[in-house]
């Protein structure tokens, strides 16, 4: 494991909690509430999975996570959060611009993924 890795997830950890402190003390940030999460929600994700994964079988993980599951959980993921979630709690809203920053954000981490896996 890289220390990009490290340092790359720790990033999109860290600004999650940030984004969440600050709209939990000054309220919603607009834009920045409503698609910079969307956009490293699943970065956040796939860096976790990766590190589960890495930890099972690490001979296994040496080429990452597979483009075919990086599309279906990216899939899978929108239509929760942007379809089903939405037709059954007033809490959730259907935004199909949350997709495209879900997609965004998973060929984001796709495409880093190589360099995260290298090792120093």
């Amino acid at each position: 494991m890289s220390k990009f890795f490290y340092f790359i997830s720790a990033s999109w950890i860290g600004t999650y909690l940030i984004i969440r402190f600050c709209e939990m003390r000054f309220g919603h940030l607009g834009l920045i509430s409503n698609y910079l999460t969307d956009f490293i929600a699943l970065p956040v994700v796939f860096s976790l999975l990766l590190l589960v994964f890495i930890s099972l079988n690490k001979q296994k993980a040496k080429n990452g996570i597979p483009i075919l599951f990086v599309i279906v959980y990216t899939i899978l993921w929108s239509f929760y959060f942007e379809s089903y979630l939405p037709s059954v709690s007033e809490k959730y809203t259907a935004d199909r611009l949350d997709v495209v920053m879900y997609t965004c954000g998973a060929g984001l981490f796709y495409m880093l993924q190589p360099r995260m896996l290298k090792n120093n």
